[in-house]
């Protein structure tokens, strides 16, 4: 997925689930041990031909394989997809995360695929889980050496180890303290939690000496590296009505300017049928040829000249620049017929510094006219349904300059829809502008420019599509800089007018917003999100009702009899202090009750007998079965006291 050939990822998944279903068919037809040993010796085996034979399995994938930079992604893929074959244990099965947290961090360098923190979290999940079952069963095979079972007559170790009751028996005795697959995923959710919490300060930490690193960027991934769902990078066609938008809060540039402005990148001219066409492609030998920059620039009577500079923090191929470019000092970019500016030979992070102008004073009034052939389509009717023609006649007839048809159309839009980044696409077959304003009534910058770009023609207005950045005021940094990030996409209607050249026509400029769908909410934190919120309710619920169920257990003791094996621990640990005090050596950790009686059976000789039956019962009692009843717990706490009193006289004699 984050290279973009998600066939990849279906061929390498179809791979490991077919092996693993073959692994748990050996493992469970096999009873031969020593062959289910060799798994890892053919695990090793298939790595060793996944990395000589990388080359002539990377062309059995399909899409001709990863892009050669990323060999080592194919590398790993061989090697999950060749091993699940030989994972017939647990501990081959838990060599499988090795190339599969490699396979993360490969994801990690290029940010395309949003659901990798999901991924990874769950990963981690089942990982931590499949751990705690391999602890468990070599807990349960140690309890089985050791002799544990041995009361079950009959029963081979194989037949043991295959008894699935056998796992909670050994949280009874001596292995009651062995963590479990709960504090496993416990352990792993702390993990993630940390993670996320953490890696904003990682972020801030590293920033300063991130741009002295460098990462190659196979050229495949280039273009959609750099490209958000909806972004300037749109290979020369943009669809509008498409539905909701995913933008992120990740920066894109830092520009300087005199103050805040559009930041033109692409422009389009011809449309149909919900389809931008980029003005750039040759449609046409005069359309190649007409420099409308010029053209723009030579309408504008009064001019007034700005400075601007454009630093690309990612790789980018078009470079966002405001008004009328009439300079650049850059040998890197080249100026397109319609004034955008792009790098030449593909994206990248070369510092632009320019000049542009624009009107003194903008006063729009009479739209251009005697425009050269090459640019009629900006007065095309082609795609204007009969009713957005009608409802734009109706709105400017009364109108008495150009100027106010314009002024009067973009009201009108932004009177009858309101801005929503969540909107739901346009339907098939239906006309996308007509759709928006009589039936839908809200939408993203797509649709608002669109609208206004059909309806400017539909009487005779010159427009064009463009796309681009509008930086947030937010992110000013107090010295004429402004961080523009992926959240900061926009699209916008330019009118040719008379004496001004191109003027900027934005209708969600004057359209309210939808609760939570507005601009702003583009790129707001996950934790302002309406999702988010409920989630943390639902939290806080939890954590009312577990908060209750703790108090619950911790209060509960106290009005509830102990268990009878509890109250038996205690008898023992008395039974066990009186011989700690009468033979001045304590009890170690690893020592069992039998084995601490007879290292201190010297200094209790006179009683040893007595002793030593004493403490096979409590042996009896705390890991016996039955379980013990709570008379059996009084009878043993009285033998106890008659047995310390016998103790203390022994010494006195």
């Amino acid at each position: 997925m984050s290279v973009l050939k998600p066939n990849i990822g279906f061929f390498c998944v179809g791979m490991v689930l077919l092996g693993t279903a073959l692994s748990y068919a050996i493992r469970m037809g096999s009873k031969n041990k020593k062959m289910l040993g060799m798994d890892a010796v053919l695990y090793t085996i298939a790595a060793l031909l996944s990395l000589l034979f990388i080359r002539d399995l990377q062309s059995l994938m399909p899409d001709g394989g990863f892009p050669p930079e990323l060999l080592t992604g194919s590398l790993l893929c061989w090697i999950l997809s060749l091993g699940s074959f030989f994972c017939w244990r647990d501990n081959t099965l838990l060599f499988q995360a090795i190339p599969s947290i490699a396979l993360f961090g490969l994801v990690g360098c290029y940010d395309t695929f949003r659901n990798v923190t999901f991924a990874f979290y769950g990963f981690v999940l089942c990982l931590a889980t499949l751990f705690a079952r391999a602890n468990s069963r070599a807990m349960l095979r140690l309890a089985i050496d050791s002799g544990y079972f041995a009361t079950l007559d009959g029963l081979s170790r194989d037949a043991l180890e295959d008894e699935g009751t056998l796992y909670q028996r050994i949280k009874e005795g001596p292995w009651r303290w062995v963590a479990g697959a709960e504090w496993a995923l416990a352990s792993a959710t702390i993990i993630v939690l940390v993670s996320v919490l953490g890696a904003p300060v990682i972020q801030a930490t590293v920033k300063p000496i991130a741009g002295q690193l460098s990462l190659v960027t196979p050229a495949s991934l280039r273009n959609a590296i750099t490209s958000p769902s909806t972004s300037m990078e749109t290979g020369g066609t943009v669809r509008v009505g498409r539905g909701p938008n995913n933008l992120r809060e990740r920066p894109i540039c830092e520009v300087r300017l005199d103050r805040l402005r559009y930041l033109r990148a692409e422009t389009f001219m011809q449309y149909d049928s919900g389809t931008w066409k980029n003005p750039n492609n040759p449609l046409g030998p005069d359309l190649a040829e007409l420099n409308t920059a010029a053209l723009a620039i030579e309408t504008i009577e009064k001019p007034k000249q700005f400075a601007w500079t454009v630093k690309p923090l990612i790789p980018m191929r078009a470079v966002p620049a405001p008004a009328e470019v009439i300079s650049f000092e850059s040998s890197a970019i080249s100026q397109l017929p319609d004034g955008t500016l792009s790098f030449q030979g593909g994206p990248q992070t070369v510092e632009i510094s320019g000049k542009s102008e624009e009107p003194e004073s903008s006063h729009p009034k009479q739209a251009k006219q005697g425009l050269p052939a090459g640019l009629a389509m900006l007065k095309s009717a082609i795609s204007i349904t009969p009713k957005v023609r009608a409802l734009a006649e109706e709105i400017t007839k009364k109108a008495k300059t150009d100027g106010d048809k314009a002024d009067r159309l973009m009201l009108e839009i932004g009177k009858r829809a309101k801005y929503n980044i969540k909107a739901e696409a346009t339907p098939s077959g239906t006309d996308a502008v007509e759709y928006f304003l009589f039936d839908q009534k809200e939408g993203y910058c797509d649709l608002f420019a669109t609208s206004m770009v059909m309806m400017a023609r539909a009487v005779g207005l010159p427009a064009r599509y463009v796309v681009g950045y509008l930086p947030s005021p937010q992110r000013y940094n107090g010295a004429g800089g402004y961080v523009v990030s992926e959240t900061d996409y926009h699209a916008w209607a330019e009118l040719f007018f008379e004496g001004e050249g191109w003027v900027i026509y934005d209708a969600t400029t004057v359209a309210e917003d939808v609760e939570g769908g507005g601009r702003g909410d583009v790129g707001q934190k996950w934790y302002q999100a309406g999702w988010a919120k409920q989630a943390l309710l639902g939290l806080l619920f939890c954590g009312l009702v577990f908060g209750g169920f703790a108090v619950y257990r911790v209060v509960q003791p106290m009005f509830k009899p102990k268990p009878a094996r509890d109250q038996i621990r205690a008898t023992y640990s008395k039974f066990a202090s009186a011989l700690h005090r009468h033979s001045k050596r304590r009890r170690k950790m690893s020592e069992t009750p039998r084995e601490y009686l007879n290292a201190v059976r010297p200094s209790i000789e006179p009683i040893w007998a007595e002793t030593f039956a004493l403490n096979e019962r409590l042996e009896e009692l705390l890991y016996g079965r039955p379980v013990p009843s709570p008379a059996d717990s009084v009878a043993i706490a009285v033998e106890v006291r008659a047995w310390r009193k016998k103790l203390r006289n022994s010494k006195s004699k």
